[in-house]
């Protein structure tokens, strides 16, 4: 009997496969039980695994170990050799491109056809196909068959199907690595939502930094064994062994150097002479919301507060370079944000933060924590506030928020306005370093 705890529970599953050198040696042998040209192949052997109701399990594993045959048995697609899966709700999976989708339907067809396979009615379909179509954003291919489909067109229309199904268990397999940044974002968003609705997820990936980010307990597959489990971040280091042998410890007779590395020292002063778009943009009274015409504007940006104050406008400049999508991490970086007030605000918080795709927060701050004097707002007021500094991020795709709170005494900073996501910039650096940040670390052979 399952346990009320658990949402999935797999015990002592196995799957073999039976290779023939050729069609008639299988034809043979399933005529003649003594007959056995065939090489027995073990995917998967003697694997037990509960997955708690409410947890994201992350599961792991070289290509060939057996995840994808462990998750087709779980979602019933593949039936295992031997052993037992006891399921509790409703699973949506995520699985390889293609699985579960018809080529010759159309997105629309597909999307019906699968809802209605994990169990929806017509009517609950009708009531959500609207915002499938909106999460999906692949437009009239809508009503063109998924075999005319690019791969990230596929996963949009899949993750946004099995999303707003309200599984309640989500199987995601390396399904979060197609699409471009912007559509992986609005993923990750979706994926931290269901865990905090206390959704069970099962996510399986290769990156190991997204299963130690955002899971709580994780499993380590090798050659249809299950060789480990435990905290995600030691499951990944057994997993790295794997992949490149142990790291070799140092000989503790080893002499030490002390080495002196300075690092470079930055300066971030802001000219008071702004550019002319500079100039315009803040002595501009017009008061119509103008970020969806800006370059880098996200428009799977999540925005919330109680719009006493609204977020109407924001400019970026980098390098001389006016609204630009494409910066440099090692110039100086401005970006100044428009705010109209609706109401009266005595104590008002600007804020900013940096986050990369998948929602790790690299940086933030904010007008009160900073210590900043800030002016008391009154209604149908205009405030340009700039946020100014050197990025020394390592290359790639990020996103920024800006928000307005007020400081109230007892209260935690009741959001006025927040934009999550509002600004897509991609930053380039002549570093070949890897991670978020650069430390500015200097690399020396001494002898």
């Amino acid at each position: 009997m399952l346990s009320e705890n658990n949402a999935i529970e797999i015990k002592n599953i196995s799957k073999k496969y039976y290779l023939y050198n050729s069609p008639a040696d299988r034809m043979v042998s399933s005529l003649f039980k003594n007959f056995k040209k065939f090489t027995e192949v073990n995917a998967l052997n003697n694997i037990s695994i509960n997955i708690p109701r409410g947890k994201t399990i992350g599961l792991i594993g070289q290509n060939g170990s057996g995840k994808s045959t462990l998750l087709q048995i779980i979602t019933g697609i593949l039936k295992a050799t031997s052993g037992e899966i006891k399921v509790n709700g409703r699973i949506a999976a995520l699985l390889e491109l293609g699985s579960g989708f018809n080529p010759e339907f159309t997105g629309r067809e597909n999307v019906y056809m699968n809802a209605t396979i994990l169990g929806l009615t017509k009517e609950e379909i009708n009531d959500r196909f609207s915002d499938i179509e909106k999460f999906a954003e692949i437009g009239h291919f809508i009503d063109q068959p998924v075999k005319t489909y690019s791969s990230g067109m596929f996963l949009r229309l899949a993750f946004a199907t099995a999303v707003h199904t309200d599984p309640d268990i989500l199987i995601v397999d390396e399904a979060l690595a197609v699409g471009d940044v912007r559509f992986q974002s609005k993923c990750f968003r979706k994926f931290k939502e269901f865990q905090e609705r206390g959704k069970t997820i099962l996510f399986v990936t290769h990156a190991t930094e997204l299963l130690i980010r955002h899971c709580d307990y994780a499993y380590l597959i090798n050659q249809g064994e299950l060789i480990q489990e435990g905290l995600p971040k030691e499951v990944v280091n057994t997993y790295l062994d794997l992949l490149y042998g142990k790291q070799k410890k140092m000989n503790d007779t080893t002499e030490t150097r002390e080495v002196n590395i300075q690092s470079k020292e930055l300066d971030i002063k802001v000219q008071n002479k702004y550019s002319q778009e500079t100039i315009e943009f803040i002595t501009s009274e017009n008061l119509v919301s103008n970020c969806e015409n800006r370059r880098s504007y996200n428009q799977n940006e999540f925005r919330w507060g109680d719009k006493r104050a609204e977020i109407i406008d924001y400019f970026v400049l980098s390098n001389d370079m006016a609204d630009p999508i494409d910066c440099s991490s090692t110039e100086l970086l401005q970006i100044i944000m428009k705010v109209k007030f609706n109401d009266n605000v005595t104590s008002p918080i600007y804020g900013l933060t940096i986050k990369t795709v998948d929602g790790v927060t690299v940086y933030g701050n904010n007008s009160r924590d900073d210590s900043i004097e800030v002016s008391s707002q009154n209604e149908a007021n205009i405030c340009c506030v700039q946020f100014a500094f050197v990025p020394q991020l390592v290359e790639g795709d990020y996103f920024i928020s800006l928000g307005i709170a007020e400081d109230v005494p007892g209260l935690e900073a009741p959001p006025l306005d927040r934009r999550y996501d509002l600004i897509h910039l991609k930053f380039h650096h002549d570093s070949l370093g890897f991670g978020i940040v650069d430390l500015g670390m200097k690399i020396e052979q001494l002898i």
